[in-house]
């Protein structure tokens, strides 16, 4: 199973259908200042803030949008992985308990 951190200290800022993902303090140092992204991206990140499983995530997107499930984990999953690259999130295995 995978585990989302948001890294702390990014805001999200949405003001006339603009969506922006902002570093605040500390994480200045780590990431890029501002990161745009559109309505969708907000939905996922207000629930990545919430620490929403990521099955969660993918049936609330599904359901939301009115897309297969497939289409919303691969969305989902475009997502999350853009912002691990730029270090907005951490991705962590973590093993279920039984």
């Amino acid at each position: 199973m995978k585990k989302i951190i948001v890294h702390p200290g990014v805001v999200l800022l949405s003001v006339c259908d603009e969506h922006l993902l902002i570093s605040t303090l500390e994480a200045r140092k780590d990431l890029p200042y501002i990161q745009q992204i559109n309505s969708a991206a907000a939905y996922y990140w207000k629930l990545l803030e919430q620490d929403t499983d990521i099955k969660i995530i993918v049936d609330k997107a599904a359901e939301k949008f009115n897309m297969p499930k497939i289409k919303a984990l691969i969305t989902v999953n475009n997502f999350i992985n853009k912002l691990a690259e730029t270090g907005y999130v951490t991705v962590q295995d973590v093993e279920e308990s039984k």
